[in-house]
């Protein structure tokens, strides 16, 4: 994952093959992405963390909160995402939710969402 957010250009997955020669680039749709799961289906699923949702390669999107999303997980039967503030790096320290966690850790089943399928409810299933 290319973030780009400093160069604020849309951020890119890059996949290299085993002697690091590049097979494929993805540009996604907004700058300074964070984390990636290919699904069973081969779409991506990353969180498009400044605007506060996770997003798939296909333009499926699913808004989380109005905070900044990062960190993600993909089980069998659900996806869970954390949500916090965002902070520059030398202010971090001062942010709730970098030194004793105050952020979100938030959860959906997977049906819920129909990741894997071929329309979403941006809203269903967020706890």
């Amino acid at each position: 994952m290319l973030h780009n957010g400093a160069r604020a250009i849309p951020s890119e997955i890059v996949e290299f093959d085993r002697g690091f020669r590049k097979r494929r680039r993805t540009t996604l749709s907004s700058p300074g992405c964070h984390d990636i799961v290919r699904l069973e289906d081969g779409r991506f699923l990353y969180c498009e963390s400044f605007k506060g949702q996770l997003a798939c390669d296909d333009g499926t999107k699913f808004k989380i909160d109005e905070l900044y999303t990062r960190g993600l997980s993909v089980g069998e039967d659900e996806i869970a995402v954390g949500s916090s503030l965002y902070g520059k790096r030398l202010a971090r320290a001062l942010l709730p939710g970098f030194r004793n966690f105050s952020g979100s850790l938030l959860s959906a089943h997977r049906a819920a969402l129909r990741v894997g399928g071929t329309d979403s409810d941006p809203q269903a299933g967020w706890s």
